[in-house]
């Protein structure tokens, strides 16, 4: 916007003298002070409701008008409108915050946090947790929970997922049944077998002694891989040449993957034989 500068002195015309050719007033000294008045006056903003072109600034030290808080609206506003405007709004509505580098700071997770976490972003899908439930993971899904059930109950896997279940504690039984088991002959454990008791008789004449050796095996009939061997009897012995018997307790245990056994005589001696009286099965 320009300025109007008055070009003609007309005051000063009226000191001069008279003849003076100073002291006539020119018409064209009018027109040209009014030409620039309105020149000035065409370049000026109304005083109301003016519409600026350019960039309108304040002069240094000056106050604009404070526009109403909450005004939304094409008018000027000045700074403190600005800053107060940021300072009482409470609530952002469909705004995105990016970047790296923010910070929100003093936020209530109670009360000023709503809406469930998903999995995905480090929370657990759900808005309540079961109190004493056990949480299991589920992939990007809400997690699951398992409940305690029954007191004594333990956590329990059937290879898929985790169940809680009582303990399981197999009952062994004892069956009394003699079964004679003749050199080299084999004998198939029963199913769930976990111990055979009785006893091995040796024969053996002066001082020979006499050995069995019972044989584990995988396979019914003695067959399959061998598992491994118990040896019962005794290196040496002394009867006067007369020839006697020894009988001599057994038990072993047998292992989950036994399903036969077979015995042999290891040394010495003329002869074994294992009386089995029993077993112990889970």
């Amino acid at each position: 916007m320009s300025n109007y500068t008055k070009a003609t002195n007309f005051t000063a015309k009226d000191s001069l003298s008279t003849g003076d050719p100073g002291k006539i007033i020119k018409g064209s000294e009018i027109d040209a002070e009014y030409s620039a008045i309105a020149t000035a006056i065409q370049s000026k903003a109304d005083t109301a409701s003016p519409t600026f072109t350019g960039t309108p600034s304040l002069p240094s030290g000056t106050t604009g008008v404070t526009q109403a808080a909450g005004t939304d609206s094409t008018l000027l506003a000045t700074t403190a409108f600005v800053n107060d405007e940021r300072t009482n709004t409470a609530t952002l509505t469909n705004k995105t915050i990016s970047g790296s580098s923010n910070t929100i700071t003093n936020v209530s997770l109670s009360t000023g946090v709503t809406g469930t976490l998903p999995v995905a972003n480090g929370g657990t899908g759900t808005t309540s947790l079961t109190a004493n439930n056990v949480l299991l993971g589920n992939g990007t899904s809400a997690v699951q929970v398992v409940a305690p059930s029954t007191s004594g109950n333990v956590l329990t896997s059937n290879g898929t997922t985790w169940t809680s279940a009582a303990i399981s504690v197999p009952t062994p039984t004892a069956t009394y049944s003699t079964t004679t088991v003749s050199e080299n002959a084999s004998y198939n454990v029963p199913s769930g077998c976990i111990a055979l008791f009785g006893y091995l008789t040796t024969s053996f004449g002066g001082n020979t002694g006499g050995q069995g050796e019972i044989s584990l095996y995988t396979s019914t009939g003695g067959g399959g891989s061998k598992i491994g061997d118990y040896t019962i009897g005794c290196s040496s012995g002394n009867d006067g040449g007369s020839g006697s018997n020894w009988n001599l307790g057994a038990a072993f245990a047998i292992p989950s993957n036994c399903q036969s056994i077979k015995l042999t005589r290891q040394s010495g001696g003329n002869g074994v034989t294992l009386y089995i009286r029993g077993y112990i099965t889970v």
